[in-house]
């Protein structure tokens, strides 16, 4: 080590001692002062281009778009329940009883007609509706889509019903909500 002192000349040790002026104003360091401005500047543009776009955008109710109901609509579908009872079928060895919920698509101006000629003949409905079920064969009142007792209910639908003034059926169409059977034991 005595070599290494020995090698070092005189002004360097003293050189190491001392600081580096150039050490305090590096050109990556910036003063507290520069930076303050510089948050100060960006603070300013940021309000700046906030207040520039939500002036120039428009604002969502000149979007917004006006909602069409159906309840004034003559034209519009309304569902009337029809049945909601169980029917038993004794076509086969067996007796099937089979749940039902019936409903009726009618346009709104046909439903006070449809309403109330259900009540007057709510006797008679039940009574063909009965008869399709009670006269089905199993394998009719099985079919995925109940063809042949959609087609006779409609057609039960339309006698007592009839049309309307423009000579259109009252009832639109039948929904059969719910057609399940299962045998009685």
């Amino acid at each position: 080590m005595a070599d290494k002192q020995a090698k070092e000349p005189k002004g360097a040790k003293e050189a190491k001692d001392a600081p580096e002026p150039s050490a305090e104003k590096s050109p990556g360091k910036l003063s507290p002062k520069i930076l303050a401005i510089i948050a100060a500047i960006m603070a300013v543009e940021g309000v700046g281009i906030f207040l520039f776009v939500s002036m120039m955008s428009s604002t969502p109710k000149d979007a917004a778009a006006d909602l069409i109901t159906d309840e004034n609509n003559p034209d519009a579908l309304v569902e009337i329940l029809l049945t909601q009872e169980q029917y038993q079928n004794m076509t086969s060895n067996q007796v099937w009883i089979w749940e039902t919920e019936i409903y009726l698509k009618v346009r709104r101006k046909n439903q006070d007609f449809v309403q109330k000629t259900l009540e007057n003949r709510s006797a008679e409905v039940q009574e063909g509706i009965t008869q399709i079920f009670r006269r089905a064969k199993l394998t009719e009142l099985r079919e995925p889509d109940f063809r042949t007792g959609s087609r006779q209910l409609t057609a039960l639908i339309n006698d007592l019903f009839g049309n309307d003034a423009d000579g259109l059926p009252r009832v639109d169409r039948l929904v059969i909500a719910k057609l399940r059977g299962f045998p009685r034991n």
